[in-house]
């Protein structure tokens, strides 16, 4: 049946078919694997100069001749998750064996608004520039007729999710498999993804994504709609983030150990909540993702950490002024330094005053006759009522 298949391919005039890039060395050896490669190697594009990455890949598994060059154009397929097994990004372009291979997602990208290869431009871990685009096709017209998609070291883009299963219009597969036609024309000039889609155990291609499990086929849906609709996300760099943190820990240190500890804990609420939705905002209004989890981390640690050592210190302050200053003065003068401990310093502080000066009549005679701890009682008792 790959003739036939082949022939119907050729006649339609516009499909493009993808295959794998393989992880691992695969153990069959296809016996036409060099010109399967040699007709892949028509889409490939021009590696970046300056790009020194080691490619993820070992293998790739073009389709059989006949059919790669029934097909307008070949374009691997790959999802890689993340290590938390949800996918979030999607290849654009893989490095192998010194070139770069486009994804069948950038290759109807670049159908789809009339350009070539010769219009595409790779710079790996920033961008792949597309250019000379009408700019009627372009859902957010540019000066220069040309789209920015922003990658990262390995090629890969963020992929802006519209939403879980079922967010694409779907078709069933019998619509189509007596005469290969369908009676309206909802479909024409639209950009149709078949692959196998069905919640019955058919379609194994299965992946985690931010709105739950998502058909490999809708992954390359939202790729696609995040691209032609100019829906990228961008993300904060490393030092950007590393500034943010450094920001947030200067904040906290300064404040923290300036207000009372009630004030602490509503400044830092009040400043988590903040950041949380300035974040939400960023992503919402920008599409731009600021680092997240860290910093409500951080937050939470420094006040931690800060209040600790308050509280600490300030008891032991408190207890060496008790414990000092009580066989001394007065309870009132003990409990006015516990509140202002500022005021214990040497030299005293500046004040107008009334000074009375007493005497104890015939003290010498009296001292005589007792004990030092009664003549410590008596004294207490004579300076307690003259203050």
């Amino acid at each position: 049946f790959e003739e036939e298949f082949a022939k119907a391919i050729q006649e339609a005039n516009c499909v493009f078919l993808d295959y794998p890039f393989e992880t691992e060395e695969i153990d069959v050896k296809y016996s036409d694997i060099d010109e399967r490669m040699r007709i892949l190697d028509i889409y490939s594009l021009p590696i970046d100069p300056q790009d020194n990455s080691i490619p993820w890949v070992e293998e790739a598994v073009p389709p059989t001749p006949l059919l790669s060059q029934a097909a307008i154009g070949l374009g691997f397929a790959n999802i890689r998750p993340d290590a938390d097994h949800v996918n979030r990004k999607i290849p654009l372009i893989i490095k192998y064996k010194g070139k770069y291979y486009p994804s069948i997602d950038l290759l109807l990208v670049m159908h789809y608004y009339g350009i070539t290869k010769k219009d595409v431009t790779v710079t790996m871990g920033k961008y792949i520039k597309l250019s000379n685009i009408p700019k009627e096709k372009m859902a957010k017209p540019t000066p220069d007729n040309s789209l920015l998609i922003p990658i990262d070291e390995e090629g890969f883009m963020d992929i802006n999710f519209i939403g879980g299963p079922g967010s694409f219009t779907h078709y069933p597969y019998y619509y189509f498999c007596r005469d290969g036609k369908i009676q309206n024309t909802s479909l024409k000039d639209k950009i149709i993804l078949v692959a196998a889609y069905a919640s019955t155990g058919i379609s194994t291609d299965i992946h985690k994504s931010p709105y739950g499990d998502l058909f490999g086929i809708e992954h390359h849906a939202n790729a696609l709609n995040t691209i032609l609709n100019q829906d990228f996300i961008y993300k904060l760099s490393l030092w950007q983030n590393i500034l943010i943190m450094f920001t947030i820990a200067l904040l906290l240190g300064f404040i923290l150990t300036r207000v009372s500890i009630v004030l602490s804990i509503a400044f830092t609420l009040g400043f988590s909540l903040l950041y949380i939705i300035g974040s939400y905002l960023l992503f919402d209004v920008f599409n731009i993702i600021t680092i997240f989890a860290s910093p409500i981390i951080q937050i939470g640690t420094t006040f931690s950490i800060i209040i600790a050592y308050r509280v600490l210190t300030e008891q032991q302050e408190k207890k060496y002024i008790r414990q000092t200053f009580s066989k001394f003065v007065s309870k009132a003068v003990v409990d006015e330094l516990l509140k202002h401990p500022d005021k214990l310093k040497l030299g005293g502080e500046k004040k107008i005053l009334t000074v009375l000066f007493s005497d104890i009549r015939s003290f010498t005679t009296i001292s005589e006759k007792m004990t030092p701890e009664e003549l410590v009682v008596h004294l207490n008792e004579y300076l307690q009522a003259m203050t």
